[in-house]
């Protein structure tokens, strides 16, 4: 206690020990701010300079969502008492309960510095920010206080553990788990199976193998999960290169799980074989099929030992394979047999053999309702299977004529079947017309309104269909009527319906609505990051789940690169480089303008930021003085995204989001594509250049990395003149090194010829020529030669969206005349023509056949 605090009266110390009480977490619980608000008002009338009392009531005003008055107080009472271990613990309070990580560890640390004793619950505090920081060399010290302070508990030791290995110590780590063991006899034994486990876990990561296997030996008898055991010990002789042990340890764990793809994987490592694709041949082939005809008739009912074959097998025995995996799936009408077995489809030849195969089927099932005519006669339901998957087949080949005939004659046969209408919706995806699919993949839906599965696959069609009302609607049957969607949502972190509904606006030109959204998935992970706080002294005193809550760090160090993350700030980027490219057009336009049409424009701007203004006051109900967590606040005010557009460097946001996907997703394509695009605008052209050389290390042959390697070289062309002599001369040194000594045009008619059966390539290379080399004759011509081995709609759609914004628009129409016949069944080739078909029960069962007549000479 301060020298100014031992100056108050025993009634006033009484009334202050009183405030200290009430702030314990069953006071916070119970809202006795009042009561304690009472006390220190009384004590601040005789002592105004109190520092403690000003922290305590700061700490306080805080719990009541006065934040700012809060840390005036709290800031003063340090003022009058800097020294006062109370004042520094209550910052730190403060700051950790806004999620101030790094400065909450400062003022605990000046508590502890000014505390005259060595206080238990502030070391642990300090400990619990020290590893959200992941500070783990000042985490060793604080837990090797608490281990000092409690040395029979068990959670202190265990801490003390897991600090030292976090920082790299894995030595000290086992020898701290070492000293427990010999010093403690646990009677759970859950906890000392999980607690050998995880020293284990250490002596590998120290690179201890064999003593890491040896150790496995010794700890047997006391580890209670005996799959992670058996699954550790096979892993581990595999790393040593013992395949004869580590084969039996593989052949007993496949035992417990024969479809388990990774034990299969291991125990081909474990037979000195590192490959399972067509390219084995000889003695390796002819080991592959023994091991698998053995597991065949080992494990008769799985389905693993018949199928991962096929991966290695090739002409005839592939054929009798193939038919051995198939025959058995039709019979017994398992709709997911396209799905084991699409992987294949890389490989041209086996496609054709797989369809050779079906059609077989197909013929023999028509003319003896058998799969093979030696075969016993099979059910009716095996032809409409093998007709939906050849219907899968077509549609995987872009055959989409053959894949909605197939898909048709299913349907007629059993229209009670919802996966019909799923891959119905399927296909009209795959052939680009989202709108059909969505009211397809809705009408297979209704057909089972309590599978919450199609409900959620339903709204994603609908999504992205930009039918958000109906999306909404669909959504919302599995939710309470009383309850708000969005905030519903919101708070559930539903990550896909936000993502999906944010690129709708984005489709639609929405930017502000696309951003509200896209940001709650940024905001969310935030939220996961912040919730592992909770877990640190949970995991150790409740769970001792040790392993699992390493993992968890792990996981947590790399959030941001999770696919909803990465997808969200992908699209947030695109967003702001396209509002800030806006904004510069609109610029340069202004300087065009005369006076007073810079005054009529001005006029208009207001006039549109007073409606945004007045939008965004009516969502923003708030009164005076409500509280409202801070979830609410985020989702409730300004729905219309107005303040993420608005007054905001758009060039800068789309850089800070940039940042994140360099840092945790640097193996994306996308993220370096992106990157460079930030760059360039910012006119950082040796970042550009690291970018550019990312790019080409990651995809060297993509048509988009081509495209901006001849875009930035044109550009610095122009620049090198103005630029730093050193920066010029890093940018000439390695344009000599990436282009290989030629001028940039040749590099792109190399480009342009060696993907002769590429349109993406070929178009890649016309916008080039186009841009930069003025030759309109060359580029259009390619342009409107849209052969492919494949379906380029994409594509297409991406081109002539550039010959809209860079040529006009007679040259696009052209254009989209040309791609209407190759993409007859895409409304963005075909805006005037009707694509949406009635899906109504009757129009199914009694029109079945004028719908097919319709959509087959489509």
């Amino acid at each position: 206690m301060s020298a100014v605090s031992e100056q108050l009266s025993s009634k006033e110390k009484q009334l202050f020990n009183t405030i200290l009480q009430l702030l314990n977490e069953r006071s916070f619980e119970s809202k006795q701010y009042k009561k304690a608000l009472r006390n220190a008002d009384t004590i601040l009338q005789n002592h105004p300079k109190h520092g403690e009392t000003l922290a305590a009531k700061g700490l306080l005003l805080s719990s009541m969502d006065r934040k700012k008055e809060a840390y005036e107080l709290v800031r003063k009472g340090l003022r009058y008492d800097i020294k006062s271990y109370v004042c520094w613990n209550v910052l730190a309070l403060m700051y950790r309960s806004e999620k101030n990580y790094f400065e909450a560890a400062k003022c605990y640390k000046n508590a502890l510095k000014y505390s005259t004793t060595k206080d238990g619950q502030m070391l642990r505090d300090l400990a619990l920010v020290q590893i959200q920081n992941r500070d783990f060399k000042g985490l060793v010290t604080t837990r090797n206080q608490l281990l000092n302070l409690k040395p029979d508990n068990k959670a202190n030791w265990m801490a003390f553990a897991i600090a030292s290995h976090l920082s790299g110590d894995h030595q000290k780590a086992i020898q701290i788990i070492k000293v427990f063991e010999s010093l403690n006899e646990s009677k759970k034994e859950w906890e000392d199976s999980e607690m050998v486990l995880y020293k284990n876990m250490i002596i590998e990561e120290s690179g201890d193998l064999e003593g890491a296997l040896k150790h496995l030996d010794e700890i047997e008898h006391k580890v209670l999960d005996k799959l992670a055991w058996r699954e550790k010990k096979a892993e581990l002789m595999l790393k040593l290169k013992r395949f004869e042990d580590a084969q039996k340890e593989i052949r007993t764990l496949i035992d417990t799980c024969p479809d388990n793809a990774r034990y299969h994987a291991q125990l081909l490592e474990s037979l000195g074989i590192q490959t399972t694709d067509a390219s084995a041949t000889g003695e390796t082939l002819d080991k592959l099929v023994k091991i698998y005809d053995e597991l065949a008739q080992k494990y008769p009912k799985d389905t693993a030992p018949v199928r991962i074959p096929l991966s290695f097998l090739s002409g005839d025995q592939f054929i009798t394979q193939f038919k051995k995996y198939c025959s058995s799936a039709l019979t017994r009408g398992i709709p997911s047999l396209f799905q084991s077995v699409k992987h294949l489809y890389k490989d041209k030849a086996k496609a054709a053999l797989m369809l050779r195969v079906f059609k077989d089927f197909e013929s023999n099932l028509e003319k003896f309702n058998k799969l093979d005519p030696e075969d016993l006669e099979e059910p009716p339901s095996t032809i409409l299977w093998t007709w939906f998957y050849l219907s899968q087949h077509y549609t995987q080949t872009h055959q989409y004529d053959t894949a909605f005939e197939y898909i048709i004659k299913a349907i007629k046969h059993t229209p009670t079947v919802i996966d019909l209408y799923l891959e119905r919706a399927r296909i009209h995806k795959r052939a680009g017309d989202l709108e059909r699919a969505s009211e397809w993949y809705d009408y297979g839906r209704e057909l089972d309104l309590a599978d919450r599965f199609l409900n959620t696959e339903g709204t994603k069609y609908l999504l992205r269909a930009d039918r958000l009302e109906k999306a909404e609607a669909t959504f919302s049957l599995f939710i309470k009527e009383t309850t708000n969607i969005s905030t519903h949502i919101y708070d559930m972190q539903v990550m896909w319906y936000e993502y999906e509904q944010g690129c709708s606006y984005y489709r639609q030109g929405q930017y502000s609505k696309a951003l509200k959204k896209l940001m709650s998935v940024s905001r969310h992970f935030s939220d996961i990051k912040d919730d592992q706080f909770d877990f640190h002294s949970f995991c150790l005193n409740r769970t001792m789940a040790l392993r699992s809550y390493v993992n968890m760090l792990r996981y947590e160090d790399r959030l941001h690169s999770h696919k909803y993350y990465t997808r969200a700030a992908i699209v947030i980027v695109q967003i702001y480089l396209h509002l800030y490219d806006q904004e510069k057009a609109k610029d340069d336009h202004l300087k065009t303008l005369t006076e007073a049409e810079k005054k009529a424009y001005e006029k208009k701007q207001q006039t549109e930021r007073q409606k945004q203004e007045n939008v965004q006051k009516k969502n923003q109900q708030l009164k005076k003085g409500q509280a409202l967590p801070k979830k609410k606040k985020w989702i409730e005010y300004d729905s219309e995204g107005f303040t993420l557009i608005n007054n905001v460097d758009h060039l800068a946001k789309a850089h800070s989001f940039s940042k994140v996907l360099l840092k945790y997703a640097p193996n994306l394509l996308k993220t370096h594509l992106l990157a460079f695009e930030v760059f360039i605008r910012k006119k950082k052209y040796l970042l550009a250049l690291r970018e550019v050389k990312h790019a080409i290390k990651l995809a060297p042959h993509d048509a988009e990395v081509h495209k901006i390697k001849i875009r930035y070289f044109h550009t610095v062309r122009g620049e090198i003149p103005t630029l730093d002599p050193i920066v010029s001369g890093v940018i000439k040194s390695e344009e000599s090194e990436i282009l290989g000594g030629k001028d940039y045009k040749v590099i792109n008619e190399e480009f342009l010829k060696a993907y002769p059966t590429s349109y993406e390539h070929r178009a890649a290379a016309a916008e080039m020529i186009l841009l930069y080399f003025a030759d309109k004759t060359q580029a259009l011509s390619i342009f409107k030669d849209i052969t492919d081995d494949g379906y380029p709609l994409q594509a297409c759609i991406n081109v002539h969206k550039f010959l809209l914004s860079h040529y006009d628009a007679t040259v696009a129409q052209q254009f989209q005349d040309l791609c209407t016949q190759r993409f007859k069944y895409c409304p963005y080739f075909n805006p005037n023509k009707d694509n949406i078909e009635s899906t109504t029960a009757t129009t199914v069962a009694t029109s079945t056949t004028a719908k097919d007549d319709n959509q087959t000479n489509h």
